[in-house]
């Protein structure tokens, strides 16, 4: 009897363990896969973090992950050079060269980091724009970040990531979305969430906001946009670019959409002709700077173009530029330009959103004549 009462308890123990198991494997198996997108969802880009352990899915798929939180990084492109300046300014080792020219040359947005850390900046080192030249790997080597930080579009990525055998983490401007998620992902990198979440979660309300209003009109109730590129105003941009991006959000059509295929769909500069330009007859073009504006509108053929004839000439502001993180502000330009027209109501929201846009994004105070200028 002795002996069944103990085999008893002991089958008891046993299967209480089993259900103990079951339930922690449970628990294990509800954690977000890392690894298995190529596009971050919400559950992707949280981070799981521990006291020494950081883990983030980026835009190749591939999972980031330190034993120590990362101490050095260096970023290969403007845009993520400046945001990991803004969330963790002493863990930049490099700048790159398209940063120097947008934010440290006279005329450029300087301003924006009188608040930042400006001197330290200056004195960090300078490397290529990766997605424009190579890198050299002995100078990444010399500088030895923790991470590198560039972008999907970078097809000098993985020979220098072989060559220096550094962890890189993979981010996109591609579209609005992508923005928000890239900072996500780089709060984990750089152990700053709260920020960075912040900012991201401020960036997805402006969206929602604008969207709320766009996602409704009609295509065929939709002004029809020339968006023309950096280069030329006889270039656009394709359809998967954060041009495109910004004209679809703000409730235009982009007129590049149409000539968008396999081989230049994310293209920033697709060549157009001046018949096409005058088959499509935009309702609206909007250029980068005062210098193609006067191109335009000082040209005979551009002439006859229904946005030239109705006034609808934009050009973008410096500000407001759709390229780099003061693309939201320039998202809320362009909603107002397109659906209200230059309404002085939607320009208000244009002046108030940029002020919070910037106290956030960069701790500047921006005034209403810094957001008025052209580029």
């Amino acid at each position: 009897m002795k002996d069944k009462r103990i085999i008893t308890l002991i089958l008891v123990i046993v299967m209480a363990s089993l259900l103990l198991f079951g339930c922690s494997s449970t628990k294990t198996s509800s954690s977000p896969a890392t690894g298995a997108s190529a596009s971050p969802s919400a559950a992707s880009t949280a981070a799981s973090s521990s006291s020494n352990v950081t883990t983030v899915t980026d835009f190749a798929g591939t999972t980031f992950s330190a034993a120590k939180p990362v101490k050095t990084v260096m970023g290969l492109h403007p845009i993520f050079t400046m945001l990991a300046l803004r969330l963790a300014p002493a863990k930049v080792v490099s700048v790159d060269k398209v940063f120097t020219t947008s934010y440290l040359v006279k005329g450029s947005l300087t301003d924006l980091l009188t608040n930042l850390g400006l001197d330290h900046i200056k004195s960090l080192p300078v490397t290529n724009t990766s997605i424009m030249q190579p890198v050299d790997p002995e100078q990444v080597l010399n500088l030895n970040p923790d991470v590198v930080v560039t972008l999907n579009k970078d097809i000098n990525a993985a020979k220098l990531k072989d060559e220096t055998k550094k962890q890189f983490v993979i981010v996109s401007k591609n579209t609005l979305q992508d923005y928000s998620k890239s900072m996500r992902i780089m709060g984990v990198v750089l152990g700053n969430t709260t920020e960075a979440n912040q900012m991201a979660d401020y960036w997805d309300k402006i969206i929602s906001s604008i969207s709320a209003k766009t996602d409704a009109i009609a295509t065929s109730n939709r002004l029809n946009v020339y968006h023309c590129a950096s280069g030329s105003v006889y270039a656009t941009v394709g359809k998967d670019t954060i041009m495109a991006s910004v004209v679809r959000i703000a409730g235009g059509n982009n007129l590049g959409d149409q000539i968008s295929d396999v081989s230049n769909h994310d293209n920033e500069t697709i060549t157009v002709s001046m018949d096409q330009i005058l088959k499509w007859d935009p309702d609206v073009v909007v250029v980068n700077n005062s210098k193609q504006y006067q191109e335009i509108m000082s040209s005979p053929e551009w002439k006859v173009v229904k946005a030239v004839k109705n006034g609808r000439v934009y050009c973008q502001l410096k500000y407001g530029r759709i390229d780099g993180l003061n693309t939201l502000p320039g998202l809320i330009w362009y909603n107002a330009i397109l659906t209200a027209s230059g309404d002085l109501s939607a320009m208000d929201a244009y002046y108030k959103e940029s002020q919070n846009f910037y106290q956030l994004f960069f701790k500047y105070n921006i005034t209403k004549d810094e957001l008025n200028l052209k580029q």
